[in-house]
């Protein structure tokens, strides 16, 4: 780790370089905080679609690969939709662009297995044309979750005082 020292020769070089280097670490902080930031999105996200508390109808339904019926209990809308199949939870994802921009979303990632299914946009926002009331789990997760204290850690970890 460097030190930084307030030296200034004759052309202040020296204090101006140091304030570059200091940016660029705090943008790297910054990244960092991003990335942590929108982990714990996603993992507050999954954990709100495996939650059992949905109130939504009861339903039987039939698995399309194994033809297994199993009961499945939908959510209720305004809750995190439930999990089904898998598909729509498992193409949330990520990505963080520079320092300073983040996407967040359903087949965000190009490095996620599995791209948006089709439905994708009907569940998160609602359909009026299929009479589907909204779903917002990737809305709900961003309001759970405080961005503050992801920055702050990154923040304190690059810059220990």
């Amino acid at each position: 780790m460097a030190t930084y020292s307030v030296r200034q020769n004759k052309e202040g070089r020296v204090v101006y370089r140091k304030i570059l280097d200091l940016d660029d670490r705090l943008q790297q902080a910054v990244r960092s905080g991003w990335f942590e930031y929108l982990r714990s999105i996603e993992k507050g996200a999954q954990k709100s679609i495996r939650a059992k508390d949905k109130r939504g109808r009861l339903r039987i339904v039939r698995n399309p690969r194994t033809g297994r019926r199993k009961r499945h209990r939908s959510s209720a809308p305004g809750q995190s939709h439930a999990r089904m199949f898998g598909a729509l939870g498992d193409s949330i994802s990520w990505k963080v662009h520079g320092w300073d921009k983040a996407s967040f979303g359903y087949g965000v990632s190009t490095t996620a297995t599995k791209a948006a299914p089709p439905y994708a946009g009907a569940i998160e926002f609602g359909s009026s044309k299929r009479r589907i009331d909204a779903r917002p789990t990737l809305q709900n997760a961003i309001d759970a979750e405080d961005p503050q204290p992801h920055w702050d850690t990154a923040i304190a970890r690059e810059f220990p005082f």
